[in-house]
C-alpha cells in the first residue's frame, strides 16, 4: 500500500485505523512529503509493517510517489494499492483486487468506484468508474477513468511507464494512466 502524506494529522489515523484491521497481507509504505513535525506512526499497523519514507521538504505529491515506487519497485513486489491519507477502503477492497490481477494477468491496474463522504462520515454520492475496456478508452477523453487512491497497478507495468512525471503536478494519475 503507497500512501503519499503531507500534514495529514487525523487523516493519516483515520486511514491507518481503517487498514489495522485488514486480514490480507500487504505491506504500508508511507512517504513524509515534508510534514512539519514529521509524521509519526508506529512500525506496524495491525499485522501490516509501516515503512516510512521522508523528504526534508514538501516537493509535490508526483515525487513524493515517485520516491514510494522507487523503494517499492526494488523489491520483490506483484502490484502497488494506492490509498490518499484520509482515504478508507472498502472491506475486502485489497483481496478482491489482487483476486482479479491474479485471474487476468493481461490487466495492469484494476479499480474502484469511489463513495465521497462529509466530514462526518456521511454519505454524499459515489463515482462510477467504466468496467471495461471500451468504457475506459471512451472516458480517457474527458476525465481519469480510474480513482487513484482506489488502484492496485501492476509492478511490472509501473516500470514499464517509468512512475509519474512531476511536470503534471495536478494530474501525475491521469498522465500514469494515459
Amino acid at each position: 500500500m503507497l500512501i503519499p502524506v503531507f500534514d495529514a494529522g487525523a487523516e493519516l489515523s483515520r486511514t491507518l485505523g481503517g487498514l489495522s484491521s485488514d486480514a490480507t497481507p500487504f505491506d504500508i509504505v508511507l512517504v513524509d512529503d515534508g510534514s512539519e513535525p514529521p509524521v509519526a506512526v508506529p512500525s506496524h499497523v495491525g499485522v501490516h509493517p509501516v515503512t516510512v519514507l521522508r523528504h526534508d521538504r514538501n516537493r509535490g505529491v508526483a515525487h513524493a510517489l515517485n520516491t514510494g515506487l522507487a523503494w517499492i519497485l526494488d523489491r520483490p513486489y506483484d502490484a502497488v494499492a494506492r490509498l490518499d491519507a484520509g482515504d478508507t477502503n472498502e472491506p475486502g477492497r485489497l483481496a478482491e483486487q489482487s483476486a482479479f490481477l491474479e485471474a487476468h494477468p493481461d490487466t495492469g491496474i484494476v479499480g474502484a468506484w469511489t463513495r465521497h463522504v462529509d466530514e462526518r462520515m456521511r454519505p454524499l454520492y459515489t463515482t462510477r468508474y467504466p468496467a471495461d475496456w471500451n468504457g475506459i478508452r471512451r472516458c480517457f477523453h474527458y476525465r481519469s477513468p480510474f480513482s487513484h487512491p482506489a488502484c492496485m497497478i501492476r509492478c511490472d507495468a509501473l516500470r514499464a511507464v517509468g512512475g509519474y512525471d512531476p511536470a503534471y503536478a495536478l494530474a501525475e494519475d491521469y498522465d500514469l494512466f494515459w
